[in-house]
């Protein structure tokens, strides 16, 4: 049981650590943000939120499109293209 604690307590501690860290960035970046920016992305939110009852497309404004990261293989066979002579390697 006193192994749990500790397991939890450690746990918590990465939690806070994380957290702070999260809102250190969210701050840099919504600092970095031109004010226009900001009111417009405000402004859509609103919309959004007022609207998604009746229209739940409007929550299409969250949408993120993240590009994916290129796969390991597709690493090596472009180190591999650029530099030859790794391939003897």
């Amino acid at each position: 049981m006193i192994w749990m604690a500790s397991s939890i307590h450690r746990k918590l501690k990465i939690a806070l650590t994380s957290k702070e860290q999260a809102a250190d960035a969210f701050r840099a970046l919504d600092e970095g943000l031109p004010a226009d920016w900001k009111r417009q992305l405000v402004k859509q939110e609103r919309k959004a939120m007022k609207e998604r009852e009746g229209n739940p497309e409007a929550m299409d404004v969250y949408e993120i499109q993240l590009a994916s990261a290129p796969i390991m293989k597709s690493i090596e066979l472009a180190m591999l293209s650029v530099s030859p002579s790794m391939a003897s390697s």
